[in-house]
């Protein structure tokens, strides 16, 4: 029955189906037919052709009862046998011929024989009922040293251009040597170096050996010929965050980290061409370095794998592509494993561990310590760290890379395997058709794969140069920008693809298209300012478009791009304009008159306007919750601005104060160090509706309310993120350097705190600084003054375009900035406003000071929200009265008025008014009534503040202020006003004329009440320096010493301190006497003025001097 079958696999299509239904299919006369002749005949004789490892054998089928012969038993050994001998002993092959026929011819092959070697051979036949002929003849044969590939030529060059399109060439394959020779071509990608496609994919290489079971004649794959850019880069990795950096804790044992990777047939029908792998590391720290990356088979696990490829870079680094020295194709389905070995001794953890959500992922991640000799999974090997809980969560931190389609594929081989005698040779034709290839420079390795002993594998470099394709650009038939008002502008965003194999670039020098490439038909449009890369091939670009009318009325037009040569890309684009809204307001500033405390409430009236042609919507953000679609970003919480620059409500310059007992903490900033610790302020300062009793003063020159969660970087403005929660004054918003020189001062002055930048250093380039000087002052009413001592923005980095002076919200929805980086058109990109050249104003002299929003005393406004045809008038009703929380005097309330207006005339209506006094009183306050002022030398300059504060909400008017004693005096001249909430410091001037113990009682009289304050303290006596001498007038010839002792004493009755700052030719030596102390100073050529504290290293014996370069040439 099992060899009584008929062929079933040569029929029609059935090869396709080869071993899936057994070895044929059952014959049931053959089944039934008996065995009546016996044996078949003896084959009659035979021939053998020997190479090194295998020789053909072949025959005619003999003669047999049904003309056929089941299969054939071929014997081979190194020593002779005949047909007496044990055949079952030697080695033998069974060739299956059942559905041959007497008489046919039959060749096969024995291989994996030594070379050089002498074998036996002989043939028995055997029929289907299992009887077997006598023996064949015995013949011998010798396997020879093999044959010897060689190859015309070193490389091949094609060429393709718009003339000829398909490019050929060919080389010729000989064998020198005796054996015969079998060789099959694969090719691979080796690098691409395509003209503006994105992405360029650089130097990139591919494997050198057979990658799967399909060969380069069966492989089919479209991806190159429908190759599009924007499908690249292709990337594979279980990583979905970077987790940890991890290794052996034991620095002497090496680390080493395998990722096994399979490539989806659903997500990659076309295979996946691995081109690079990416290691993640975090972005700061030192990790691991050139380790050892090996690419293997992924069909068996990661000890027994097969070596595909060893990876040789040109340098490593974490989170950068590491290019394969040949591009590996893998077919659907295939996988692979990727390993890195880093040696031991590395100073980081190289291993970059990352979490992932896929369950089975786990699995595919190994660790070793012994250079891959054993491995344990990822899991395992977490156990017992800090990771254990979660280890089925972790994968290792690696991406294979693809950048580019294998284009090897492209390459035609004809044939694309053979076999050749000895002394013979065989022309191999090679072609491509660059119609279907983007324009570029390509290198391939044609891998001859032969059957030679030792090397199997001989490269032929190609190279393939594609040009002359077009570039063939879509774009939109019309682009519709809709209808939008005069002053406005609108800006599209649409694509661009390049369907050709050529790209559209600006010139000769670079893809990218510029002004010169770009233009517009209509004022009322324009294209971008330029297009980086221009219009590659195969690939999508994306360019903003905008529509910018300058009159009312139906607006088309054409953007235009040009490439070097000539060809364009014409954009039709159409628009509707219309004249907008314009809003103005009758009166702009009310006059409330006086007002008084308990009066009944006032009304006033204004008058909203529509004076465009288009609906005016307005809305007063104070007293309503409606919005404005497409208002302006206005201030709304109502800060004033006032200023010395243009556009602004008058405010004067004023010096820096003289503080009386400053903090200076210019110390405590540097590099890493940028912001202070929480500084009482004093007193409660309201900011944006919130009040604030402590601040966080910042090198950046400014104040935060709460500490910044996100780093802070330079250059700050309303847009970093890094001020969100916060709360910020800034007058400057670049990172300070300080300077010997440089102070940040704070302190009190007349009830203000005040902040002082003096002699900071600001960049001007790299490393260049520059000093300037400003200072903030911050009033218990809110108010916030800048003013700017010494600065001068054309001296700065980028002309001081990034200087940051600006109020920012915690919540930064309503900050109010006179200029920032933001703001500022340092390039002159866009047409000049006075909002984008504001920072050139900025000089020594300018304040600024940001007014902070009264006391409201409007009530109501009725209609708050609205809308205003053209031409016609809303009439505004305000409700004002008086609180028992305002003061008496001036005030005003700003109402930011928000419109669909794109150039509102005003942004606020302003109500001011009077309040009157009436029922209303003063209140002293003094905070330290109980003033000690310790020690301080005869003959000194000493001055004690005595902070007076109105607490009521009347003008309180100071008519006297005496001592019991007249020990202390007066500096104030009396009487003096002070306004409701502010504060005056009343200055006494203590005598230092004499050595005493002083101890009085200030009287301070006002119309509030008098009150009282204890001011005590000690004048001591001064220390007095007298020298031996006061300078040195000698001659000394060069290299001489010359050595001069100076004595000092002390002639008053207080310990003297003296310290020397000698120059740089200058030695010191100081005698210790008992009591004394030690302390070295020395100045550097770039202050020469600051002193330095040092701890005393001079346990005994004499300190010295030593000049300042003697300490940079001795740095260690």
């Amino acid at each position: 029955m099992l060899t009584s079958v008929n062929d079933f696999y040569g029929y029609g299509n059935n090869r396709q189906y080869e071993g899936l239904y057994g070895s044929g299919y059952i014959d049931a006369g053959k089944a039934l037919m008996m065995d009546e002749s016996g044996k078949p005949e003896a084959v009659a004789d035979f021939e053998l052709i020997a190479d090194q490892d295998y020789f053909t054998i072949s025959w005619t089928i003999p003669a047999s009862s049904d003309n056929n012969v089941n299969n054939h038993l071929i014997y081979y050994s190194k020593e002779p046998f005949t047909a007496s001998d044990d055949l079952s002993k030697l080695s033998r092959l069974v060739v299956d011929t059942k559905f041959l026929n007497s008489g046919d011819s039959y060749t096969t092959e024995i291989g994996n024989l030594d070379n050089m070697t002498t074998y036996y051979v002989a043939i028995q036949a055997v029929n289907r009922w299992g009887k077997a002929s006598e023996l064949s003849e015995v013949k011998s044969v010798t396997t020879n040293e093999g044959p010897k590939l060689s190859v015309s030529g070193e490389e091949i060059f094609l060429n393709t251009d718009a003339a000829n399109p398909i490019a050929s060439g060919e080389f010729t394959i000989s064998n020198e040597a005796e054996g015969l020779l079998k060789w099959q071509a694969s090719h691979r990608t080796v690098s691409a170096q395509l003209n503006s496609a994105r992405p360029l994919p650089g130097k990139i290489a591919s494997f050198n050996g057979k990658l799967s079971a399909f060969s380069a004649g069966q492989r089919d794959v479209a991806a190159a010929p429908e190759y599009v850019a924007d499908d690249y880069p292709r990337e594979m990795t279980w990583s979905e965050l970077l987790w940890a950096m991890i290794g052996e804790t034991d620095k002497s044992l090496p680390n080493s980290m395998a990722q096994w990777f399979r490539v989806d047939p659903e997500k990659y029908p076309d295979g996946f061409n691995l081109t690079s792998l990416w290691f993640e590391a975090p972005t700061d720290g030192i990790f691991g370095s050139n380790p050892k990356i090996e690419i293997y088979k992924g069909n068996v696990g990661i000890s027994s794998a097969s070596l595909l490829q060893e990876v040789e870079y040109p340098f490593f680094t974490y989170n950068y592509g590491i290019p394969l020295n040949e591009q590996i194709w893998f077919a659907p389905g295939e996988s692979f494993w990727v390993v890195a070995h880093f040696d031991a001794g590395q100073e980081g953890y190289p291993l970059g561990m990352a979490h992932t959500e896929r369950t089975d992922a786990s699995g595919y991640s190994y660790m070793s310590n012994d250079m891959g000799k054993t491995w344990v999974q990822l899991s395992s090997a977490l156990k017992g760290s800090n990771y254990e809980s979660i280890a089925n969560e972790f994968v290792w931190a690696i991406r294979a890379r693809s950048l580019n389609p294998d284009w090897s594929e492209m390459l035609e081989l004809t044939p694309e395997s053979g076999t050749i005698k000895k002394g013979e040779s065989q022309t191999v034709g090679i072609k491509a058709d660059g119609r279907k290839i983007v324009n570029g420079n390509y290198s391939f390795n044609l891998n001859l794969t032969t059957n030679e002993s030792g090397n199997r594998t001989t490269k032929v470099p190609v190279q393939l140069s594609v040009s002359g394709n077009n570039p063939s650009v879509d774009v939109p038939k019309v682009v519709d920008f809709g209808s939008i008002l005069t002053g406005q502008s609108k800006t599209l965003t649409i694509e661009v693809f390049n369907k050709g194999y050529g790209s559209f670039q600006g010139s000769e020098y670079g893809a990218s298209l510029y002004e010169d490439n770009i233009s517009s038909s209509s004022e009322n449009f324009s294209g971008p300012h330029s297009v980086n890369g221009g219009f590659p091939a195969r690939a999508t670009s994306k360019v903003d478009l905008t529509f910018n009318p300058k009159s009312a009325g139906s607006h088309s037009g054409t953007v235009t791009f040009t490439d070097k040569y000539g060809n364009e890309v014409k954009i039709l684009l159409q628009g509707v304009a219309t004249d907008p809204a314009r809003l103005a307001v009758t009166p702009q500033v009310i006059e409330a008159d006086t007002l008084s405390l308990g009066d009944d409430p006032k009304e006033f009236t204004f008058k909203i306007s529509n004076e465009g042609k288009y609906p005016l919507e307005y809305v007063f953000p104070k007293f309503s919750s409606e919005s404005v679609d497409g208002g302006s970003k206005l201030h709304k919480f109502g800060y004033n601005i006032g200023s010395t620059l243009e556009g602004f409500n008058e405010f004067a310059y004023e010096a820096a104060p003289e503080l009386i007992n400053p903090t200076d903490i210019a110390s405590k900033f540097d590099d890493a160090t940028y912001l202070t610790n929480a500084i009482p302020l004093g007193f409660s300062f309201p900011f944006y509706g919130k009040s604030y009793d402590k601040i966080y003063i910042t090198s950046f020159g400014g104040v935060l309310f709460a500490p910044n969660k996100e780093t802070l970087r330079s250059p700050l403005s309303e847009e970093s993120s890094a001020l969100a929660g916060t709360g910020a004054i800034l007058a400057y918003g670049r990172q300070l350097q300080m300077s010997p020189d440089s102070k940040v001062e704070y302190g009190m002055k007349d009830g203000k705190f005040v902040i002082n930048f003096k002699d900071v250093l600001a960049l001007v380039y790299d490393t260049d600084y520059a000093p300037v000087s400003f200072h903030i002052t911050m009033s218990p009413d809110g108010n916030i003054e800048i003013f700017y001592d010494n600065y001068t923005a054309a001296n700065l980095f980028q002309n001081g375009s990034t200087l940051y002076c600006g109020i920012a919200d915690p919540e930064l929805e309503d900050c109010m900035t006179l200029t920032s980086v933001d703001m500022a058109d340092c390039y002159d990109i866009n047409e000049p406003t006075p909002d984008s050249k504001r920072y050139t104003l900025f000089n020594s002299g300018t304040a600024v000071m940001f007014e902070s929003p009264r006391a409201q005393f409007v009530r109501s406004l009725e209609p708050a929200y609205g809308l205003v045809s053209p031409g016609e008038s809303v009439e505004v009703k305000a409700t004002v009265s008086v609180s028992d929380d305002m003061n008496s005097g001036e005030t005003f309330n700003n109402l930011a008025i928000v419109t669909n207006d794109p150039a509102p005339a005003i942004s606020a209506v302003r109500f001011k008014a009077f309040i009157s006094d009436k029922g209303m009183s003063p209140e002293i306050v003094v905070e330290n009534t109980d003033i000690n002022f310790g020690d301080v030398f005869r003959t000194s300059e000493v001055m004690i503040p005595v902070t007076i504060k109105n607490a009521g909400h009347k003008m309180m008017t100071v008519t006297s202020a005496a001592f019991d004693n007249n020990s202390l005096g007066i500096t104030n001249t009396l009487p003096f006003e002070i306004k409701p909430g502010a504060s005056v410091d009343l200055i006494v001037k203590v005598p230092t004329e004499k050595e005493c113990a002083l101890d009085d009682k200030l009287t301070i009289t006002t119309d509030a009440g008098d009150t009282s304050v204890r001011i005590a303290g000690n004048v001591i006596g001064c220390p007095a320096a007298d020298l031996s001498f006061s300078e040195i007038t000698e001659t000394v010839e060069s290299g001489a010493t010359l050595s001069k002792t100076l004595e000092i004493s002390n002639s008053g009755n207080e310990a003297l301190e003296y310290a020397f700052s000698p120059e740089e030719n200058v030695r010191l030596s100081v005698p210790e006497k008992e009591n004394s102390v030690v302390s070295y100073v020395y100045g550097a050529s770039v202050d020469n003025k600051t002193s330095f504290d040092w701890i005393d290293i001079v346990s005994n014996g004499l300190g010295e001097q030593n000049a300042y370069r003697y300490y940079m040439n001795h740095d260690s």
